[in-house]
C-alpha cells in the first residue's frame, strides 16, 4: 500500500507537471543551518534503570540500551535544510497548483546512528471558478511530514523524529453566502494516512527502541455557520462526524487492527469579539464524542476485598465515549512593537499511534520589537494529556522556551535561543514491555542562520 501511494504521489506529481501552466509565479527558496545542544536526547529521567536478574527486553536483550536506560545522554546537533515553495495556475486557468518542498538532514556528533533525513513537503491541485462556480471547491493534496513519534515526546526532540504521508481528497462549499451577514461551509475529506518511521542514514542495534505508529482512512464531514452580529463581532457553530478505518497499527498488542475503528465526532459554539485593533479574544465550547464500530472484548481486573485477599471480575468497556471541549484565545497588542498572546484549550485527536487522546493546555506567547532588525520572543505552556476521555492520571508538561532573531539583511538572520520541556508521567511505563520514557527534563541552546530568496520563475 504504501508502495502504491508513493507511486500515485509521483504520477500525480508528473502529470501536474506536464499540464499548461503560467510562467509567472516565481519559486521562494529558503535555506537553514542550526546547532543546538541537547542535554537529554532520548527524554530519559535521569535515574539508571536495572534490570532483575533473568529479566529480558524485548528483541531479547538482558541489558537496556542507551536509549532506555534512564541516563541521560547529550549531544551537539547539526541541522540542515533546504526548502522551496510557489505555486502555477494549471490545466489552463481550471485550477491552481501549490507547493512547499522541503528536505532536511539531522546530523549528531556523538550519537551517529541517529543521523536522518526530515521530509516536509505539500503539493496540492485546487479547483478555480473557471472549474467550479463558487461556493464549490474541490481539491487533491499530498505531503510528507516529519514530527515526534507521539505526543509524549517534547517538541524538536531529533532523536525521535518520525515520518508520516498523508494523502487527501476534498469537495465542498465554502463561504456559502446565505444572508449578508452569514456564510457557511460544508466540505467532505477523504483522507489517507501512512506511518513511515524513522528516515535513518544506517542501520542501528537490534535491542534499540523503535517508533511505532498507524495507517488508516478516514471519511469526515465538517460544517460551520458563521453569523456577523456586528462590525466587530462573529458568532459560530461548527459541527464534524469522522469515520475512522485502521488497516494497520503496531502501537497495541491488546487490541486488533479493526478494534480500533471509530466515529469520532462532535460540535462547537464560538465567537470572535475584536475589541479594538489592538485587542482580540476568540472562544468556543462543545463536546468531543466517539463511538468504537465494534464492541469491545471484555478485560479482566483484580479487586481487593475487605479481608485482603483479591478476586478477578469481568469488566465490559464502553463503545462510547465524551469530552468536554473550549477553546479561548486573547491577543493584546500592549504597545506598538509588543504583542502577548494567551489561551487555554482543551479537545480530542488522534495520537501517532492510532489511540484516542485527550489534551488541555494554557499558555502565553510574548514578542517585541526592540529595534527595526531585531526581535525578542518568549512563550510557555502547561499541558496534560491523556489517552481516553478524562485526565484522572495524565501526564503532565511544561515547556518555556526564550529566544532573539537578529536581521543581517532583509532575506537573512540569525536566531539564538533556549527552550526547556520538563514532564512527569501518571504512570510510569514497565522497560520490559513499553518502549516510552514518561518522566524527563531537556534543555536545549540553538543557534541557526537562515536565507532566503526569490528564484527564477517556475
Amino acid at each position: 500500500m504504501k508502495r502504491l501511494l508513493s507511486l500515485l504521489l509521483g504520477s500525480t506529481t508528473a502529470a501536474v507537471l506536464l499540464l499548461p501552466y503560467s510562467a509567472a509565479a516565481q519559486v521562494v527558496i529558503s535555506t537553514t543551518a542550526e546547532q543546538v545542544y541537547d542535554s537529554n536526547i532520548y527524554l530519559e529521567s535521569g535515574d539508571r534503570i536495572e534490570l532483575p536478574p533473568g529479566a529480558v527486553i524485548p528483541g531479547g536483550g538482558t541489558v537496556l540500551p542507551e536509549d532506555l536506560d534512564g541516563e541521560e545522554n547529550d549531544d551537539l546537533i547539526t541541522r540542515v535544510g533546504v526548502d522551496l515553495s510557489g505555486g502555477h495556475v494549471v490545466g489552463n486557468g481550471n485550477l491552481d497548483f501549490v507547493y512547499d518542498a522541503g528536505v532536511g538532514a539531522i546530523f549528531f556528533w556523538e550519537n551517529t546512528d541517529e543521523d536522518r533525513i526530515t521530509l516536509d513537503t505539500f503539493f496540492e491541485l485546487r479547483s478555480r471558478e473557471k472549474f467550479l462556480a463558487k461556493p464549490l471547491v474541490a481539491s487533491l493534496s499530498s505531503g510528507f511530514a516529519s514530527g515526534g513519534a507521539d505526543i509524549a515526546v517534547a517538541e524538536g526532540t531529533a532523536a525521535s523524529q518520525i515520518q508520516t504521508h498523508t494523502a487527501e481528497f476534498s469537495f465542498g462549499a465554502e463561504e456559502w453566502q446565505w444572508t449578508r451577514s452569514s456564510y457557511a461551509n460544508v466540505m467532505y475529506r477523504l483522507t489517507r494516512h501512512d506511518f513511515l518511521g524513522e528516515f535513518l542514514l544506517s542501520d542501528r542495534e537490534d535491542d534499540r527502541r523503535e517508533p511505532t505508529g498507524s495507517d488508516y482512512f478516514a471519511n469526515s464531514v465538517d460544517t460551520s455557520y458563521v453569523y456577523s452580529l456586528a462590525p466587530d463581532t462573529d458568532v459560530n457553530i461548527d459541527a464534524f462526524g469522522t469515520l475512522i478505518n485502521f488497516t494497520g497499527t503496531d502501537s497495541n498488542g491488546e487490541l486488533l487492527v479493526e478494534e480500533k475503528d471509530r466515529i469520532d465526532y462532535g460540535a462547537r459554539v464560538g465567537f470572535t469579539k475584536l475589541f479594538s485593533q489592538k485587542l482580540e479574544l476568540r472562544g468556543a465550547v462543545g463536546a468531543d464524542l466517539s463511538y468504537l464500530v465494534d464492541e469491545p472484548d471484555p478485560v479482566f481486573v483484580e479487586v481487593i476485598n475487605p479481608d485482603g485477599t483479591t478476586t478477578t471480575v469481568m469488566d465490559n468497556p464502553s463503545r462510547n465515549s465524551s469530552s468536554l471541549a473550549f477553546d479561548l484565545r486573547l491577543t493584546y497588542q500592549a504597545l506598538e512593537r509588543t504583542v502577548v498572546s494567551a489561551f487555554v484549550d482543551q479537545s480530542s485527536g488522534v495520537d501517532t499511534d492510532g489511540s484516542r487522546i485527550l489534551v488541555r493546555s494554557v499558555g502565553a506567547n510574548l514578542s517585541h520589537r526592540l529595534t527595526q532588525d531585531f526581535w525578542l520572543s518568549a512563550a510557555g505552556r502547561f499541558q496534560q494529556f491523556e489517552e481516553g476521555d478524562e485526565l484522572s492520571d495524565s501526564t503532565d508538561r511544561f515547556d518555556a522556551s526564550v529566544s532573539a532573531r537578529y536581521a543581517l539583511r532583509p532575506n537573512m538572520s540569525l536566531v539564538a535561543g533556549y527552550n526547556f520541556t520538563d514532564q512527569s508521567a501518571g504512570t510510569a511505563s514497565d522497560p520490559l514491555v513499553s518502549t516510552d520514557n514518561d518522566d524527563y527534563t531537556v534543555h536545549r541552546l540553538f543557534l541557526s542562520f537562515n536565507v532566503g530568496f526569490v528564484g527564477l520563475p517556475s
